[in-house]
This record gives C-alpha cells, sequence and structure tokens, in this order.
C-alpha cells in the first residue's frame, strides 16, 4: 500500500512541474500566401491567447527589469527583410515591487504583427518567438517557431 502512495504523489509531483509556457501561452500565425511574392510586402499576425492569471512581457519595456517578447528571423532567411514588429492589445504598464521598475505586460490575448517585404522569388521564411509567460508565483521562457513557405 505504501508503495502505491508513493507512486500517486510522484505522479501528481511530477505532473505539476512538467507544464510548459505552451500550457499558458498558446500562439497561432495568420497570413495571407498570396502576398509572398517579390515585390509585395506580407503581413504577418502572431495571435496569443493567454490563460486566464497569466501574463507575458511585452517587447517595449520602461525598465530592462524583465526577459522581453522578441522576435528573431532565421539568420538563413535571404531574399526578405523583417521590418521592426508592433504589438496589438491592452497593454499595461505597473510598477513592480520586486524588480523596483515600471513593468510592461499583456494579461489578456493579443497580437503581435510583423511585416515582411519579400524581395526574391520562392523564399521560405523561419524565425521565432521569446517570450516569458508568468502568474503570480513563477515564469516560464517559452519559444514559437514559425515557417512561411
Amino acid at each position: 500500500m505504501k508503495h502505491i502512495l508513493w507512486l500517486c504523489f510522484l505522479s501528481m509531483f511530477s505532473a505539476a512541474f512538467a507544464q510548459t509556457a505552451d500550457d499558458w501561452a498558446v500562439w497561432k500565425m495568420d497570413y495571407d500566401a498570396s502576398q509572398i511574392q517579390k515585390g509585395k510586402t506580407v503581413t504577418v499576425t502572431f495571435s496569443a491567447k493567454l490563460k486566464a492569471g497569466y501574463h507575458v512581457y511585452s517587447a517595449t519595456q520602461p525598465a530592462k527589469a524583465v526577459l522581453p517578447l522578441t522576435l528573431v528571423a532565421d539568420k538563413k532567411n535571404k531574399g526578405c527583410v523583417f521590418e521592426p514588429f508592433t504589438e496589438k492589445g491592452n497593454r499595461k504598464v505597473e510598477f513592480d515591487e520586486i524588480f523596483k521598475a515600471d513593468i510592461a505586460y499583456y494579461d489578456t490575448d493579443f497580437q503581435v504583427i510583423q511585416k515582411i517585404k519579400i524581395t526574391k522569388k520562392k523564399v521560405p521564411i523561419k524565425g521565432h518567438l521569446s517570450f516569458q509567460v508568468c502568474n503570480d508565483e513563477m515564469c516560464l521562457p517559452g519559444e514559437y517557431r514559425f515557417e512561411i513557405k
């Protein structure tokens, strides 16, 4: 009986720590594939759906206290130019006692808008969003990889 209880405890313990940032922030990508041709600019929208009680730090921070959202283009991308991305959503800025600084974040669903100029024919475009998703007790680093063909 003790062995069964011990196994149950271990199962619950490992399940509690097996969560990833993907459990708290789910990303979806949307773009018009007809715009992926030489001479055009394609607008890619990354939509984040956040679980209640969680937040993601904004790319633009008043202070250098937290890990901000970043969008990184793959160095192998040839034939395209990434413009600076923008964020769309209910961005909040509050003073954080732990960091002793103003911190910008999203605690509801939001979007990252990336414009990419296509300069060559048939260009695969790869990259990733890096972010940190947090609740009141902990933070987890996250990454959303994307590829546009």
